[in-house]
């Protein structure tokens, strides 16, 4: 699986680890959408991060990689500091 697509996992509350395909090259809008998750480890892959795809979540200082050429309006919005 090299895509993930529009609110695949959105508002899945008890969501708090995922392992993403090492292939993966694009996160869908609102694909991760007000989940629980507080850490992400991005495949280096990685080339799209899509509109609202980790909003309104939990996560700790998420790092892009150098390989994202998109990143869609609003991607970590509204995102929880702890």
């Amino acid at each position: 699986m090299d895509y993930l697509p529009y609110r695949i996992l959105a508002e899945c509350s008890n969501l708090n680890k995922v392992y993403f395909p090492t292939k993966l090259k694009s996160i869908g809008d609102y694909a991760f959408y007000s989940t629980s998750l507080d850490e992400v480890s991005l495949p280096v892959t990685l080339e799209s991060i899509g509109e609202g795809a980790f909003r309104e979540g939990k996560l700790i200082k998420p790092t892009i990689p150098d390989n994202v050429k998109r990143l869609g309006n609003n991607a970590f919005q509204d995102v929880i500091s702890h």
